[in-house]
């Protein structure tokens, strides 16, 4: 769960209304440019580039003029060019103050500035696709069929224009993107896959070596450090109408949240409608809507009223079908059974709790099974949860950390760690319940609670800022 070497997944999210990046180039004096979804220019500037040490770093992009496709930067200025092919040139400088794009002439899909401040593109019926000059005085490139090659130092160097040397060196492999560094060249392929190649000023090399993670493009800045953005980004909006969140719940379609004065509410369409009495917890799904007040305290919702169901309570899940699972105040976990939920109509219930293994602070349950987090938020899964009885295997031990963690009514899993940081479970199937791996999911501030549903991540920040995220 944390990023492999130097790779740092850039924030997807530039700002609520600016969208996701669609390409990155590092190659100016410590700053960073990119482009999102519109063609709108960002750019980083290099006190926020070079003090980036994960969420909750300042990452405050400034947007530039203009709409460009693609730009890339270098040591005399940023080249970029448009959907029409049109070529423009910027000087910017790194707090990213600029005067503004100047029409060069000529047609260019793609457009490349090396570190010694050459300028390389590609026009829209040339044979490559992508160019990197960001190699010791070497060119790398890939053609349409995702063939990468590689230009010697001697040949860009020596080149004048037509007639001069030009021949490219086929290097192994299939990727899609690439581009180079003082420390190597990094790529991804077709399936977002990561690899890394140490390549030399004649295009020598030891083929390429993966690298765990995924990432759709991948940039490499002039001091080694190597940025990236992956496909599966999601796009993030304010929740409006309702502040100071403290906690969210989603599932069958259904959203509650409470807030820090402990004041429950339940989403009908795009308005919040206020539930009666406190709560300082609250969930919904298969088992209906229940909640947790501040005297640890655990009720149903039945027909407009809250119904008391049992004490010393502090957290509680309606994930599973149509059962019950909690933990109490020493964290010992427990789970109640459908047969015993349907039955809870008012204040004369009893409780009929069934004990479950381990010491756990925080579960969720969908449906491959429950996962949960103890005190030293190290991950557990129970799979094939007996609804009816509560019967179960015990847990599995998960790899990773997480403070909090729910599970989707369609067996997602998400979850936010101590730095708050989101991730979410890959591989999750009937047959394979613990999944295949952790992946994070780019915030540009740390989260303290998540939950997800019918495609839509909710998030809450340490400030009570609150975005829902779809991808």
């Amino acid at each position: 769960m944390r990023a492999t070497a130097a790779v740092l997944l850039v924030l997807c999210l530039l700002a609520l209304s600016h969208g996701l990046l669609k390409q990155l180039d590092a190659g100016g004096n410590q700053f960073m440019v990119g482009v999102n979804m519109d063609d709108t220019p960002f750019c980083l500037t290099s006190s926020a580039t070079v003090g980036y040490k994960g969420p909750g770093s300042p990452t405050s992009w400034t947007r530039l003029p203009g709409a460009v496709k693609y730009y890339s930067c270098g040591p005399f200025g940023c080249w970029a060019v448009n959907k029409n092919d049109d070529i423009f040139l910027m000087i910017l400088n790194q707090d990213c103050q600029n005067k503004g794009w100047s029409h060069i002439d000529g047609k260019l899909s793609m457009i490349e500035v090396a570190t010694d401040g050459s300028v390389f593109g590609v026009n829209s019926s040339g044979l490559l696709k992508q160019l990197d000059a960001g190699g010791n005085q070497f060119m790398v490139g890939v053609n349409m069929d995702d063939t990468p090659f590689c230009l010697t130092s001697s040949a860009t160097v020596g080149y004048k224009g037509p007639g001069s040397p030009t021949s490219w060196t086929r290097l192994p492999g299939a990727v899609k993107y690439y581009s180079c560094g003082p420390f190597g060249c990094w790529a991804v392929n077709k399936n977002d896959d990561i690899f890394l190649m140490i390549l030399n000023q004649d295009c020598q090399n030891n083929d390429w070596s993966h690298i765990d993670g995924k990432l759709s493009m991948i940039e490499v800045a002039t001091d080694g450090s190597v940025f990236g953005v992956n496909s599966s980004a999601w796009d993030c909006q304010p929740v409006v109408d309702i502040y100071h969140l403290m906690q969210f719940d989603a599932g069958l379609g259904q959203v509650v949240a409470t807030n820090t004065s402990q004041i429950p509410y339940y989403l009908v369409g795009d308005k919040w409608i206020r539930l009666p009495g406190s709560l300082k917890h609250i969930t919904v799904g298969p088992a209906g809507i229940w909640g947790i007040n501040s005297g640890n305290i655990i009720y149903k919702y039945v027909a407009g009223n809250w119904e008391q169901y049992a004490i010393s309570v502090k957290q509680v899940d309606a994930g599973g079908d149509e059962f019950i699972v909690g933990a109490t105040i020493d964290d010992t976990p427990f789970c109640v059974t459908s047969s015993t939920i349907v039955g809870i109509m008012g204040q004369d219930s009893r409780y009929h709790g069934t004990r479950l293994p381990g010491s756990v602070k925080y579960l969720s349950c969908g449906p491959f099974g429950c996962w949960a987090v103890n005190k030293n938020d190290e991950i557990y899964l129970m799979s094939n949860v007996n609804k009816d009885t509560c019967q179960n295997k015990g847990w599995s031990h998960i790899d990773g950390k997480l403070s909090m963690i729910e599970v989707a009514t369609d067996g997602s899993v998400f979850g936010v760690n101590s730095e708050g940081q989101v991730f979410t479970r890959d591989g999750i199937t009937a047959s394979k319940p613990e999944g295949t791996g952790w992946s994070i999911v780019p915030m540009y501030m740390p989260m303290t609670h998540v939950t997800y549903d019918l495609g839509r991540l909710w998030v809450v920040s340490t400030s009570g800022f609150t975005m829902v995220c779809t991808r």
